[in-house]
């Protein structure tokens, strides 16, 4: 989504599971708690003489667990943290890494999620800002993405307006770039830089065909013009149509996820847990003009396509 009157129109962890695989024994004895003070098992609790009531009797099964349970779980908490102390010979430490994945250990270690840090280190070289200029004046802006050293960089058509553009890299340099080619129908375009730096890095494409529904991914473009921003999602449907409007095509066979996509991350790539391009942000489905979580992405499957179609032209 580029900025200015190219905006996508209005119209539209990892997860780490803690949780113990142990169930807790059933008390051997029911629990109360006649008055102030810890719970105890009514074993132990001073047996009131028969001629009194009771003074849970009044009180059903259930309405009684729900008042005692909670208390009678602190208690076996608190013993179980001083039974360690002591035979630890001090407070008892907090579980290591080490010990929960400890063959040994009842408590199975989380699942491993996607490093995202180290995929935006391999991948964020890749990405640059397309700047679209008048009278040395910002007007508009999106993202893209080098696709070979020599300096082509794939991004949405609706980003570059006109055929002559600046494109930011990473580091900050600004390069002059010209529109080689577009494809309207698919909203993609290919810019080709001019004088282009000797060691740029090119992205490695992926495969949008293997994409399950839930599967981790990440946007990074400059939304709001903010360079070089990671946002991350699952892969949220695939085969989605874009309605379109008179500025922006129909579209078919999108990638949906919920990864925030903003104005300005459009032309940026979509990539998986393994840093590979898998699609490049297209739009939005929002009533305010910014990311609630449905967002769309040109598969890479159509990108090669509209590569290999526009740079055999040139």
């Amino acid at each position: 989504m580029g900025g200015g009157r190219n905006d996508i129109p209005d119209e539209g962890g990892p997860r780490p599971a803690w949780a113990s695989s142990e169930k807790l024994d059933a008390d051997p004895e029911p629990w109360s708690r006649p008055g102030p003070g810890p719970a105890k098992p009514a074993s132990q609790q001073t047996r009131k003489e028969p001629d009194e009531p009771a003074p849970l009797a009044s009180v059903d099964a259930r309405s009684r667990w729900r008042r005692v349970a909670p208390a009678a779980i602190v208690v076996a908490s608190l013993a179980a943290g001083l039974i360690g102390g002591k035979l630890a010979g001090g407070p008892a430490p907090l579980p290591t890494q080490a010990a929960v994945s400890s063959p040994n250990s009842t408590a199975s270690a989380p699942p491993a999620g996607p490093d995202f840090t180290a995929v935006y280190q391999a991948v964020a070289p890749s990405v640059v800002q397309i700047v679209v200029e008048r009278r040395g004046r910002a007007i508009e802006s999106g993202s893209g993405v080098i696709v070979d050293p020599s300096g082509t960089v794939i991004t949405n058509n609706h980003v570059v307006s006109v055929d002559k553009v600046t494109v930011v890299l990473a580091d900050g340099s600004r390069h002059p770039g010209v529109v080689i080619g577009r494809q309207p129908a698919t909203d993609l375009a290919v810019v080709r830089i001019t004088d282009p730096p000797n060691d740029l890095q090119p992205a490695t494409l992926g495969d949008s065909g293997a994409l399950e529904i839930g599967e981790p991914v990440a946007a990074i473009g400059a939304p709001f013009g903010l360079r070089g921003t990671l946002t991350t999602g699952v892969v949220s449907a695939l085969n989605r149509t874009f309605s379109g409007s008179k500025d922006y095509p129909r579209i078919t066979g999108l990638i949906q996820t919920d990864a925030a996509i903003n104005p300005g991350n459009s032309g940026g790539p979509l990539i998986d847990a393994s840093g590979r391009v898998v699609g490049i942000t297209t739009a939005i489905e929002s009533p305010v003009r910014g990311s609630v979580g449905v967002g769309f992405a040109v598969p890479i499957e159509t990108v090669r396509r509209a590569l290999a179609a526009i740079t055999s032209r040139v």
